[in-house]
């Protein structure tokens, strides 16, 4: 659809007419038939954002750009010990130590702690971009 509208429930009690004394129009927004909660409403807006934003990158200012660039492959280093610092290690191997971590999400730490002397493949893309 080219619309679509998001309505919010605020609940709770509403004064009508001269009385003062309030309308309950409906406790729970939750329980709701038709509309949302606060927390509904921005999870909803969220959900929209970012299906347009894929829908049409353009009609945001993404012209021309890959909005998740492939990593290109590279080589792979086996290690058999302990790295005391992946940032030297990232410079080492001519990467920075961001595009490093990037390529392998299961470095958890800015060391390499191998005290059973597992022998671990490391990842090393081609350059940075």
């Amino acid at each position: 659809p080219e619309k679509i509208c998001c309505r919010f429930n605020p609940g709770g009690t509403f004064t009508l007419g001269e009385t003062g004394e309030g309308f309950q129009v409906m406790d729970n927004p939750g329980d709701a038939k038709y509309g949302m909660t606060r927390q509904q409403i921005a999870e909803a807006y969220r959900i929209l954002a970012a299906k347009m934003l894929f829908e049409d990158p353009a009609s945001f200012g993404f012209v021309g750009v890959e909005p998740y660039p492939l990593m290109e492959r590279g080589k792979t280093v086996e290690v058999s010990g302990s790295i005391e610092s992946l940032v030297d290690f990232a410079n080492q191997n001519g990467i920075s130590y961001a595009t490093l971590k990037g390529a392998n999400l299961w470095l958890r730490d800015s060391c390499l702690t191998n005290k059973a002397g597992k022998t671990y493949e490391i990842l090393i893309p081609r350059a940075d971009r």
